[in-house]
C-alpha cells in the first residue's frame, strides 16, 4: 500500500563534477536533505523567485558531508547556499539531485 505523506523529506546524493585544469573534472559527493515540494508550489516558485539560490533554499533543508576548503564540516546554513550557487557546477548538481529525487530515479553506482 502506498501512503501519500503531506510532507516528503529524504536524503539524496548530490554529485558534483568540479572542473580542473586540463579539461577534466573531479567528482565529489555530499548528501542533501530535500523537502519535495508539490509541483504547483515548485512551478510558482520558479516563476517568482529572483534567483536560483532562492529556489534551492525552499527545498534543500540540510546536508551531510559538505566541508570547507580546509576539510572542516559545514553545518547546514541557508546563507551557505548563496555561496554554493555562485558556482554553476555546484548549483546544477543540486538541481539535478533534487530532480532525481522527485522522479524517484534510483541512484546508479
Amino acid at each position: 500500500m502506498f501512503k501519500l505523506a503531506k510532507t516528503i523529506t529524504l536524503d539524496w546524493p548530490v554529485r558534483v563534477s568540479a572542473p580542473t585544469n586540463g579539461g577534466s573534472v573531479e567528482n565529489h559527493e555530499f548528501t542533501g536533505r530535500f523537502k519535495i515540494l508539490p509541483n504547483s508550489e515548485y512551478q510558482e516558485l520558479m516563476k517568482t523567485a529572483k534567483s536560483d539560490a532562492e529556489v534551492i533554499k525552499q527545498f534543500l533543508i540540510g546536508w551531510e558531508g559538505l566541508t570547507d576548503e580546509d576539510g572542516n564540516a559545514l553545518d547546514f546554513d541557508p546563507a551557505i547556499i548563496d555561496e554554493l550557487c555562485e558556482y554553476p557546477f555546484i548549483r546544477n548538481a543540486i538541481f539535478r539531485a533534487y530532480s532525481e529525487a522527485c522522479a524517484g530515479a534510483a541512484v546508479k553506482n
